[in-house]
């Protein structure tokens, strides 16, 4: 919000022309619409600009922001908020034709780099430089993109994604939802160790002696407030869809590795995490496939039609890990009736045909930067 606010006054507007409000103030929370409005008009009776920060701490706000943009007593408002709630199909009906929407994620890797002062993003120069892009993929994928990381030293990250999450849990979760905490931090946790998994509700309620309802209504006030995301397994019936197994992601790879419980690093789930990342910045309709033996970590789709077929494994040198890959790929093509797939690894770059199929091997991050 700030950064839009300093981008309009480096654009010419007023200072004065602005206003932010932000209703986790327990002042601004608890004030009427109608004493807020008048106290703005009160500060400054040609706010050009209304920026309104956590919005979704104010009940009925949609009503009230859409009464105020149908007057056009200002040339824009700007709505922000940390929850899903704010993406919500009652958002759409009330403010319909009245607004864009856009999810803001933790740092691309391009966006990672640029905070490092890279400046050259051509592909041919990425894939000449991999080295040493490859230096800072390794960072970004063991400390994650949220910029109030990134920026700070590597002795202080720790205490800072501890704090964030903690953040996430009691402020994000327990302070807007009848929920024990003690059981919310437990399976956020588990969910946070098992990333990129798949997962049934049954089988975690049982692992943590919690009731099944208990699991997916905490589930979801998680998804809620952007700390982990469910990957549906692909299928032409939704009611298959919605019986399978899940996957599940997590909101940045720092925070994971910092919160998890872990033995060891494993560079595969990180790819795969900022992979799936990437393809909901690039919001693309994504599901994983599985059939037998044969699994593909992202089927791409428009509709009801499959587009392209992603594996994302760190390396190929184990020679069943690389069958194990492209068998998937294979199968999935000829189940989808598409001529290829792409696998994305640490450092590969090849392309070869086999059984018909062509196969690409992409390194990550010329494919995280190729957008």
């Amino acid at each position: 919000m700030t950064q839009l606010i300093e981008s309009r006054i480096k654009g010419g507007n007023a200072p004065d022309s602005m206003i932010l409000l932000n209703f986790e103030d327990p002042v601004i929370k608890m004030a009427s619409f109608t004493d807020l409005q008048n106290t703005i008009f009160l500060i400054n009776p040609n706010i050009d600009f209304l920026f309104l920060d956590e919005i979704q701490e104010k009940p009925g706000w949609e009503q009230w922001v859409r009464t105020i943009y149908d007057t056009k007593r200002f040339d824009a408002i700007f709505i922000s908020g940390s929850s899903a709630s704010l993406l919500t199909a009652e958002i759409g009906r009330v403010l319909s034709g009245r607004h864009l929407s856009f999810v803001l994620y933790p740092f691309s890797f391009g966006e990672y780099l640029h905070f490092y002062q890279w400046t050259d993003f051509n592909i041919a120069y990425i894939s000449k430089e991999l080295a040493r892009v490859n230096h800072y993929l390794e960072k970004y994928l063991l400390n994650g993109g949220f910029p109030e990381v990134v920026i700070q030293e590597e002795s202080h990250q720790r205490r800072i994604l501890t704090e964030l999450f903690m953040d996430i849990i009691f402020r994000d979760i327990i302070a807007r939802h009848p929920a024990d905490a003690d059981k919310v931090q437990a399976l956020a946790i588990y969910f946070l160790t098992n990333w990129t998994r798949t997962f049934s509700y049954n089988k975690i309620a049982s692992a943590l002696n919690l009731h099944v309802e208990t699991v997916e209504k905490y589930l979801s006030y998680m998804e809620e407030a952007f700390l982990v995301f469910i990957l549906n397994r692909f299928a032409y019936k939704l009611r298959t869809q919605y019986r399978e197994e899940k996957k599940i992601y997590v909101i940045d790879a720092g925070l994971r590795n910092y919160i998890a419980f872990q033995t060891t690093k494993d560079h595969g789930k990180s790819a795969e995490n900022a992979v799936f990342l990437e393809l909901k910045r690039r919001e693309q309709e994504i599901y994983y496939w599985k059939e037998g033996n044969h699994e593909v970590d992202f089927v791409i789709t428009l509709g009801a039609e499959v587009k392209e077929l992603i594996q994302v494994v760190w390396d190929l040198k184990e020679e069943s890990t690389r069958k194990r890959e492209i068998d998937g790929i294979i199968a999935a093509a000829k189940e989808f009736k598409i001529d290829q797939g792409t696998v994305i690894t640490f450092n590969m770059e090849s392309e070869e045909t086999i059984e018909g199929i062509r196969i690409r091997y992409v390194p990550l991050a010329v494919w995280l930067l190729n957008s």
